[in-house]
C-alpha cells in the first residue's frame, strides 16, 4: 500500500505501527479496548509527524475515524478516497468530506 500511496504522490511515513489492527473485531463487544489501540495508533503516527492515516481496511477507516478522542482528531482515509482524489474523481471531495 506504501507504494500505492507514494505512486499518486503522498508522503508516506515509515513507522512500527504500519500494519497493526486497530480491533475491529471488537468493536461492538469491547468498545474500550478498540479505543486505546485506536488512540495508540494515532499517537504513534502523529510521532513519526504524520497528518493522515491511510488503511486498506474499511473496518479500520471507521475505527480510526469514530474511536479516536474528540479532540483534535487525525483525519482517517480509506485508500480508494486518495486514489479518487489523485485522479481527479469530483465524487471524491465528497467521500473525504472535502469541499
Amino acid at each position: 500500500m506504501a507504494n500505492l500511496l507514494r505512486t499518486i504522490g503522498a508522503e508516506v511515513m515509515d513507522w512500527s505501527h504500519a500494519t497493526d489492527c486497530c480491533g475491529a473485531g471488537l468493536s461492538l463487544g469491547r468498545p474500550d479496548v478498540v479505543q486505546n489501540l485506536v488512540g495508540r495508533l494515532v499517537e504513534r503516527a502523529r510521532e513519526t509527524g504524520a497528518q493522515a492515516l491511510a488503511t486498506a481496511c474499511p473496518l479500520c477507516q471507521v475505527n480510526l475515524e469514530m474511536r479516536q478522542p474528540s479532540k483534535n482528531k487525525m483525519p482517517a482515509f480509506y485508500f480508494t478516497e486518495l486514489l479518487g482524489l489523485a485522479f481527479g474523481l469530483p465524487e471524491a471531495k465528497q467521500w473525504c468530506g472535502s469541499t
